[in-house]
């Protein structure tokens, strides 16, 4: 988050250009610069951020770029905004921050973001299936339907195949 704030305050473009190279992938699609779909990912209605947390739990975050709102999805999790309560405020503080690295220099200026959890989220009854919810999750959403009534457990081990023969058909052609 330092690199991050000294690239917000810094006036000099070649010394954001040294940040951005310090902050390597986290915002690597600052590298897009002067590219006509650099900016456009932020004029989208939903942009799916899958994270893994702590190296143990994969979640989904959901931005609503021109509502400024980060939707939390968490299938592990009640209380997602306590629980990732820092996490969140790091994104809030970044995502103006990319929005500028990315060309987009007046976008979202002065704005605030907000973040929200779902209220209903199908629920994984193990330790290990959070990858496989977070991708069903996208592809639901994606999908244009709702969370809610979803019996996600009962179809993973299909699920698990099922994006393992889309996985290889992508890129195997």
């Amino acid at each position: 988050m330092p690199t991050l704030r000294a690239y917000r305050d810094s006036k000099s473009a070649s010394e954001r250009a040294k940040l951005v190279g310090m902050m390597n992938n986290v915002i690597a699609i600052a590298k897009q610069r002067g590219k006509s779909h650099a900016k456009e990912i932020w004029y989208s209605e939903r942009v799916y951020v899958p994270v893994n947390h702590d190296n143990s739990h994969w979640l989904l975050m959901v931005l609503y770029p021109r509502q400024w709102e980060i939707i939390i999805i968490d299938s592990l999790v009640s209380n997602a905004l306590l629980k990732y309560k820092k996490m969140i405020n790091l994104m809030t503080e970044a995502l103006p921050i990319l929005f500028q690295a990315t060309g987009d220099v007046t976008a979202h200026e002065g704005k605030t973001w907000t973040a929200k959890s779902m209220k209903f989220v199908p629920k994984q009854c193990n330790g290990f299936d959070c990858g496989i919810f977070v991708m069903k999750f996208i592809d639901i959403l994606c999908n244009g339907r709702t969370l809610e009534g979803t019996d996600m457990q009962k179809f993973t081990i299909h699920w698990r195949k099922s994006i393992a023969y889309d996985c290889l058909s992508v890129t195997c052609k």
